[in-house]
């Protein structure tokens, strides 16, 4: 796993570091440091922090612009995933993440980096 703190040691590596990086400022966390799962179709990192609910161990997935299609809201195909998460949660027996919600309430948030364009970023925790 590479690791990166609030300073990247090289974004090269992984552009889209820069872009979860700054979806987390969205969030209400502090000492904050991200972990690089998966770089593909999406990049996944782990998040380890400090929340105010005391979680100390996150998931953040960055998504690729138009990764649904480009006739598709992103936004709107992310909020369904996570409220059919949301529904597993409430519904059945499984261990399922509850999504993390950002400072102003939402479930996702867009952020952008010079390295990489503006794309839609979602937090469900505890990977």
């Amino acid at each position: 796993m590479r690791r990166w703190r609030h300073v990247l040691q090289s974004p090269a590596d992984c552009p889209h570091a820069a872009r979860g990086l700054r979806a987390l400022d969205a969030y209400p966390l502090v000492d904050r440091e991200l972990w690089i799962i998966a770089d593909e179709d999406n990049t996944t990192f782990r998040v380890d922090a400090t929340a105010p609910d005391g979680r100390d161990r996150l998931l953040l997935r960055v998504r690729r612009s138009a990764r649904h299609g480009r006739t598709v809201d992103s936004a709107a195909a992310i909020g369904s995933e996570l409220d059919w998460l949301t529904a597993l949660r409430a519904g059945s027996d499984l261990l399922v993440p509850a999504p993390f919600r950002t400072i102003n309430g939402k479930l996702t948030t867009v952020a952008a980096s010079p390295e990489v364009p503006e794309q839609q970023s979602g937090s469900p925790p505890d990977p």
